[in-house]
């Protein structure tokens, strides 16, 4: 009984190991690192009353995203240079990581997207979609500098 158990086991590994790729990626952890789940904390704690939901963090193909779910605020000062959402809206960041400064995109637009050097050597780098207001960008980038203990390096 024992000997069947392992041997199914063994086949269990096997029949893993030599599975599809599409099925391994599948199978791989979707919890977001560290730094990304701490940005998004960050974020909610800065713009609490700017928010109408928690910041959540999915998974994109190569990298994270912080999604901003911002509150409609149609009784704004609508004078204002950079204005909130009128109605509810979104402010997107697809978030990568890559090995070195050589490695980041040449066309980061240092207004809307950012990246940062990490304290511990790691690049990351973000392009903002979704409803641009000020606000969120330079929390968003803040917050990422503090997580990271890093410098900015665009934007």
């Amino acid at each position: 009984m024992r000997a069947q158990i392992i041997v199914r086991l063994v086949l269990l590994a096997l029949a893993l190991t030599l599975a599809e790729p599409g099925l391994a990626r599948a199978q791989r952890s979707t919890i977001p690192p560290i730094t990304i789940s701490e940005a998004g904390d960050c974020i909610n704690d800065a713009l609490q009353t700017a928010l109408r939901d928690e910041v959540y963090t999915p998974e994109i193909e190569g990298g994270w995203q912080i999604v901003v779910p911002l509150r409609g605020q149609p009784n704004a000062n609508r004078g204002a240079q950079s204005l909130p959402p009128a109605s509810d809206a979104d402010f997107v960041l697809d978030v990568f990581a890559v090995g070195s400064e050589a490695e980041l995109p040449g066309d980061l637009d240092p207004f809307s997207d950012f990246a940062v050097k990490g304290g511990n050597g790691i690049v990351w780098y973000a392009r903002s979609s979704g409803y641009f207001w000020l606000l969120p960008s330079t929390t968003a980038r803040e917050c990422f500098r503090r997580v990271t203990d890093g410098q900015m390096l665009v934007g």
